[in-house]
């Protein structure tokens, strides 16, 4: 059982990458698989509390030999004319995660967009506006908006 300002939360990230090295070949069409990193894990926290996931580690390494066509296959001189790039690539996925208990409001302190409208929208209108200039136009009397038209 919770406290009442307690969140237990269930949480299930996963990145998916495509692998070439698993994919599948059908009637000729080559489908590329997936490499999947996933993290589960429940953590209980209280509103505004935060939590970080990480450990969701990548590494790619790669060896690409260039090399000049022709010359480079000859057995001595071809090392000349290639060249070896090595690269290692690491990367790890950090999570972080903030939860909040939202309360309701009290209807009284909400306000509608509608409210924004009683106020004029540019000075041709307010100085169309009958009464002290803050006063919407009457009820069923079209209201002056932008720079030419109406709003019934």
């Amino acid at each position: 059982m919770l406290d009442e300002h307690r969140i237990s939360l269930k949480v299930r990230p996963e990145v998916s990458q495509i692998d070439t090295t698993a994919s599948v070949t059908t009637n000729g069409v080559t489908v590329p698989g997936l490499s999947v990193r996933r993290a589960d894990t429940t953590v209980e926290l209280g509103s505004g509390q935060s939590f970080a996931i990480g450990r969701l580690l990548q590494s790619n390494t790669s060896d690409v030999i260039s090399q000049v066509p022709g010359v480079g296959s000859i057995p001595i001189l071809g090392k000349l004319f290639s060249s070896s790039n090595y690269q290692n690539n690491k990367t790890e996925l950090v999570i972080m995660v903030t939860p909040y208990i939202v309360e309701p409001t009290d209807p009284a302190k909400l306000s509608s967009p509608l409210d924004s409208l009683i106020s004029p929208s540019s000075d041709v209108e307010y100085s169309f506006q009958r009464g002290t200039g803050n006063e919407p136009p009457p009820a069923g009397q079209p209201r002056l908006s932008g720079a030419a038209g109406y709003v019934y």
